[in-house]
């Protein structure tokens, strides 16, 4: 069984210290049957985000994010993930 948890925000705004433009992967699997990387977390947390001054160049919301193709194919297709300057991952 996995259980993933969901960070505050508190924490995530440390871990992005001195980074403005933030890209968001979300896992549909996992983390979406917990509740902390679904569509829905996706868009929470660039609310969340742009709420403390971030500027949340876009999000994909990936079959698996443990499984590498999926990301790869995301990096090669979103420019919005090549001009950010950090990439925040809402997975287990």
């Amino acid at each position: 069984m996995i259980i993933t948890k969901a960070k505050d925000i508190k924490t995530v705004i440390e871990s992005l210290e001195g980074r403005k433009k933030i890209y968001l992967f979300g896992c549909d699997s996992c983390a979406q049957q917990c509740k902390t990387g679904g569509e829905a977390e996706l868009k929470e947390m660039a609310r969340a985000l742009e709420d403390k001054g971030f500027k949340v160049t876009g999000y994909s919301l990936v079959p698996e994010t443990c499984y590498r193709q999926y990301i790869l194919k995301e990096y090669k297709n979103a420019a919005a993930l090549k001009g950010a300057d950090a990439v925040l991952v809402l997975a287990c």
